[in-house]
């Protein structure tokens, strides 16, 4: 089986959450590239690992599994509970899918429907241990509470509801007695991986193996003396665009990078293709400095003329070669590097903002 995801996604689900451990967060996968409609084909990786993953499903017995979660781990049981009681609380607020799933839920179970206690420190969701607004949740068996939330949560079609209420909520306060068993879990057509285990071995789908630097300098150059601009603006505008496809690169890598204890092997393909932009770039600043009208476009710049020039000579970034420093050679240790390129590369993009004829 291959599954398909992008680390950009990863980013935005965990970047600013509370998570004690983001790396575990189960991403929601793709079993087709092509259903990944935001992102381009060089922005996707592909893990193709077996992976043991529980069908969260009704008709699967699930309840009966999650039972037997909710009695071995205590954090569960609590998270569950909450979980139903917001349910309720917002049922009972008006929310008229959410009422609607929890009265074939408790109608099927021939438990009835709970009944809110008010309790002032169980408002606004305020809930503390023991204190829910609907305290029979505490009473139910393990097996009630739990087929209770699997039919409850099987009647919800609304996106945004199935996010709220998703099993992911229940185990994402400590994940470990989960992952004891399971990879991860799939609810209705949606997969979800643990994102440590999907990076472990995956490759960009866009990206040959067994090349070296050298073949992707050698690949970047061939790329960009074969291209053809007329004007300087044109030649400059290609120079900038690939230091922003270096930019959006150097932000993935940083963005995992600071939050992993180790350096995942598919990066190194991330360094070989922005090594390949940065021979793009020596092409394009050689050009450019080849004459008049070239010169005079960067004339008044600072930050975009240094680098220019600099690649112009036939030289690679310092920042980038800090980068594969710590990256891509032995013992490599990761010290902020890609943070680092992402500084000057903004410079150079709000330098650009300035000067006239680029589109």
């Amino acid at each position: 089986m291959s599954y398909y995801f992008t680390i950009s996604e990863f980013l935005q689900k965990t970047e600013h959450s509370l998570d004690r451990m983001p790396t575990t967060y189960p991403l929601a996968v793709y079993l087709d590239a092509g259903t990944i409609m935001t992102a381009p084909q060089s922005d996707i990786f592909v893990s193709e690992e077996y992976f043991n993953i529980w069908n969260a499903s009704y008709a699967n017995n699930a309840h009966s599994q999650l039972a037997h979660f909710l009695t071995k781990t205590q954090v569960y049981r609590l998270a569950l509970e909450i979980l139903m009681d917001q349910a309720l609380l917002a049922g009972n607020e008006g929310n008229e899918e959410l009422q609607s799933a929890l009265e074939h839920a408790f109608t099927k179970l021939e438990i009835g429907v709970p009944q809110k206690i008010e309790n002032d420190n169980a408002m606004n969701g305020d809930i503390v241990g023991g204190e829910l607004s609907f305290p029979v949740l505490e009473h139910l068996s393990e097996e009630h509470l739990a087929e209770s939330y699997f039919l409850f949560f099987e009647k919800l079609t609304d996106i945004n509801l199935r996010k709220e209420y998703g099993f992911h909520n229940i185990v994402k306060l400590d994940r470990g007695p989960f992952y004891k068993n399971f990879d991860g879990f799939k609810t209705g057509n949606t997969t979800y991986i643990r994102f440590d285990k999907l990076i472990e071995t995956c490759k960009r789908l866009a990206i040959g193996s067994g090349l070296s630097v050298e073949d992707y300098m050698n690949s970047g150059k061939q790329r960009a003396e074969a291209e053809t601009y007329d004007t300087a603006p044109e030649q400059l505008n290609a120079y900038l665009q690939t230091d922003r496809h270096q930019y959006m690169r150097c932000k993935e890598i940083d963005g995992l990078l600071t939050i992993m204890d180790y350096i995942p092997e598919c990066m190194n393909y991330d360094i070989y293709s922005i090594v390949e932009q940065e021979a793009m770039k020596q092409v394009y600043a050689e050009r450019l400095l080849s004459s008049e009208d070239g010169r005079a476009c960067i004339e008044h710049t600072s930050h975009i003329k240094d680098a220019i020039e600099h690649n112009a000579a036939g030289n690679i970034s310092e920042r980038l070669q800090s980068l594969i420093d710590q990256t891509i050679v032995p013992d490599a240790e990761y010290a902020g590097a890609a943070k680092d390129f992402l500084s000057h590369s903004e410079h150079r993009q709000l330098e650009a903002e300035t000067i006239s004829g680029l589109s």
